[in-house]
């Protein structure tokens, strides 16, 4: 992907003549993916077509960017950065695959963006369409590649596609069930029928708001650092295991929770799932493999933030503005 770097002999001496520690603070780079940098003045740039243009800022990165001179350190930037960083690799994925990458008519992957996106300058939109072009060369080839593959799944097949996504895999959850009320009076009612040897998945059903909880017996599944709301999420990484907690308060109520465990996935707990997606139609995918993909990729990225954007998250894989994440969705933040 190139970018165009505004650099000249004339600003190289503008600088020269202004306070080092400023010159400094404006020339280091805003984003760093395996090497590769992000400059802030391109940062920057973008950041102000955005400014110009809410409705694709919304569209792409949930939000619209703060005016000029307010805080950087801003949920939406660190969205665009986080979107940035795997720009940067899907891009660095490609030049190592060494993929032709064609000029598309209309795009494939990031299609729901192209309404806004015609509303940008054509430099804005290029990088999008660059981006959309190079996913596609991407799912083509890992397509082609799953095509030839033998539709028998052996024990050799599976241990392989653990060794290469590795990184996906090796990285500490926590495994946990709920059950959400409105009011700590309805907690502790909930607690006093586990106390009374009633069955989890049972109460769950019976008295939890949580829609889920339904068909899911108030199972939210196995989830990485930082996908749960402030309140939930300390007593899911801290709280004992086995136990039941509660009344735990979150911004959507009450909490009775049950962690069943913690900890990294090795591989004999994760080759059942393996082998069922290698069996699955999903495997040969285009965009079911280009996500698992990208998945492995940022996994394994070495990413450096400026510090007047925020922080890498490598729990997460997300970058952490200065004020914290921000709730976007119920149960889990973005």
């Amino acid at each position: 992907m190139t970018r165009i770097r505004r650099s000249s002999i004339v600003a190289a001496a503008l600088c020269a003549l202004l306070v080092l520690g400023a010159c400094g603070a404006t020339s280091s780079p805003a984003l760093t993916v395996n090497g590769s940098d992000v400059s802030d003045s391109d940062l920057r740039d973008h950041l102000d077509v955005l400014r110009d243009h809410p409705r694709f800022a919304n569209d792409a990165y949930g939000g619209e960017i703060p005016d000029e001179g307010s805080t950087v350190d801003n949920a939406v930037v660190a969205e665009v950065l986080r979107i940035w960083v795997l720009m940067e690799l899907v891009d660095q994925e490609v030049t190592s695959r060494g993929l032709d990458v064609a000029d598309l008519d209309e795009m494939v992957f990031l299609s729901d963006l192209e309404p806004s996106l015609a509303e940008l300058p054509s430099d804005a939109q290029e990088r999008f369409r660059t981006w959309d072009a190079q996913l596609v060369a991407l799912g083509d080839a890992l397509e082609e590649e799953a095509a030839a593959r033998p539709d028998e799944v052996t024990d050799a097949d599976v241990e392989a596609f653990y060794d290469e996504y590795e990184a996906i895999f090796d990285t500490e959850e926590v495994c946990a069930r709920h059950v959400l009320v409105e009011t700590e009076a309805e907690a502790e009612e909930v607690l006093a029928e586990l106390d009374g040897g009633a069955e989890f998945g049972d109460v769950a059903r019976e008295f939890s708001t949580d829609p889920s909880a339904e068909f899911n017996e108030g199972d939210l599944g196995c989830v990485g650092r930082g996908n749960y709301v402030p309140g939930f999420e300390e007593a899911a990484w801290e709280g004992p295991i086995g136990e039941v907690q509660g009344p735990v308060e979150s911004q959507f109520g009450f909490h009775v929770l049950l962690v069943d465990s913690r900890g990294t996935a090795g591989f004999e707990s994760v080759a059942p799932e393996i082998q069922a997606f290698l069996e699955s139609p999903a495997s040969r995918d285009a965009g079911q493999l280009v996500n698992i993909v990208i998945q492995r990729l940022v996994a394994s990225a070495d990413v450096s933030v400026s510090s007047r954007y925020g922080t890498w998250n490598s729990d997460t894989q997300r970058i952490d503005p200065h004020e914290g994440p921000t709730t976007t969705q119920a149960g889990t933040e973005q």
